[in-house]
């Protein structure tokens, strides 16, 4: 992350996110990284001055006292990185009420945190240094002014590949003891915008809703989309109702598979299949979409520990990554794990190549897209896994003579 000024109006665009930054010449801005190197790329004369955002924020420091002190907690995104970060957050403020804790990140996740007791204020990125001082209210100095970045610490710190990452942060954080789940913020607003959507009618709740992540935000943790229809093709518990979880991005990926769906319950009216992608919610939407759920199913993305701020149960598909590394500390959850002899292992512990992006280079080798170590997690071991799973929540009930039958056991929930 960087400090920097420009000497004429420089434009930030996401277009796949619809975010517009435009950033004024003279105003000192934090930006990432890459959008310095991109501008020194296209016109290097434009950078007026550019430096680290340590020469204008002390480094966090386990031994300061933070009370009437500024700590900016800065984190691009996804989902679950922000999520990480909001135990340590609330333990500052626990520890230190008087300090002011800004998050700073990308602006479609503002919504998810801003209503939090523990964050005076949420920043996008790029953000000017006026917009924050203004919020401080006085004047930020190198005695007063701290930073925590979290960019870069998972994907490159080696302690990643073999620590629990709520664990490696409470010991950035110097936390010896410290309550480690997530929290998010529930827009009640937001919250009946859902129910009205797909939970119109008292009988929705007495179904059991289950929500299922189609894809990672890599294909590396994704469990290919084949197998998702397999899932969705022997499912047999009746009075189901499976939310397709996405961003509007895959509509027309996930309406390819869908078309492919071939299950009798759905043409008894005991199966409904509901794509999310196609409602394209926005990330609030999603959080109070996963508060209604009765359990998760997923890859290593957001919606895992969405869940877990819920206290909702949970499967989660692992391979790349070992679950341990995410999951450990979350309750009623439940994670099928695939070990491997790839050639691409970093982590002897955990038998996992804990590769970021989006290539798996084995993948690449077979001349394929998704991770082959994720085929071992087929339909027949997920059906498999979540039957038991939802037995001993007593949430469905499997009675065995020539057939299993099934039947939904809930308690109507308004």
């Amino acid at each position: 992350m960087k400090l920097a000024t420009f000497t004429e109006e420089v434009k930030f665009q996401r277009l796949d996110l619809a975010i517009e930054v435009i950033m004024k010449p003279g105003e000192t801005y934090l930006v990432p990284d890459f959008v310095v190197e991109k501008v020194k790329q296209l016109n290097p004369k434009v950078i007026k001055k550019s430096s680290d955002l340590y020469h204008r924020f002390r480094r966090y420091n386990v031994n300061i006292d933070l009370n009437d002190k500024i700590l900016l907690i800065i984190r691009s995104g996804g989902i679950g990185d922000l999520l990480f970060l909001t135990p340590m957050a609330r333990e500052v403020k626990k520890r230190y009420p008087d300090s002011k804790i800004f998050l700073v990140c990308m602006e479609q996740y503002h919504e998810m945190f801003k209503g939090l007791p523990f964050y005076d204020a949420v920043f996008p990125i790029p953000v000017a240094f006026s917009v924050i001082q203004k919020e401080v209210r006085y004047p930020m100095t190198d005695s007063n002014s701290y930073c925590f970045s979290m960019e870069s610490l998972i994907e490159e710190d080696k302690r990643a590949k073999e620590q629990n990452v709520y664990e490696l942060l409470a010991e950035e954080f110097g936390f010896l003891d410290v309550d480690l789940a997530p929290q998010v913020y529930l827009n009640e607003n937001k919250l009946k915008e859902i129910k009205d959507l797909f939970f119109k009618e008292p009988k929705d709740f007495n179904k059991l809703n289950i929500g299922y992540q189609f894809t990672a935000s890599s294909a590396i943790r994704t469990v290919k989309p084949q197998y998702t229809l397999g899932f969705l093709n022997i499912w047999e518990v009746p009075d189901t109702r499976i939310f397709l979880i996405d961003s509007k991005h895959k509509k027309d990926f996930i309406k390819y598979y869908l078309k492919r769906v071939d299950n009798p319950l759905i043409n008894e009216g005991r199966l409904e299949i509901i794509d999310v992608s196609s409602y394209g919610l926005d990330y609030a939407q999603l959080v109070a979409l996963v508060s209604l759920l009765d359990f998760v199913i997923g890859p290593d993305s957001s919606i895992m520990h969405l869940a877990e701020c819920f206290g909702k149960p949970k499967l989660g598909l692992f391979a790349a990554f070992h679950s341990e590394l995410r999951l450990k500390n979350y309750k009623n959850t439940v994670a099928l794990d695939v070990f491997t002899d790839c050639k691409y292992i970093v982590s002897k512990k955990y038998s996992s190549c804990f590769i970021h992006g989006d290539v798996c280079p084995k993948a690449k080798d077979l001349k394929r897209y998704f991770a082959p170590c994720m085929d071992f997690l087929t339909p027949y071991n997920v059906v498999g896994a979540t039957y038991a799973f939802l037995q001993d929540l007593k949430l469905i009930e499997i009675s065995m003579d020539s057939k299993y039958k099934f039947s939904v056991k809930k308690k109507l929930d308004l």
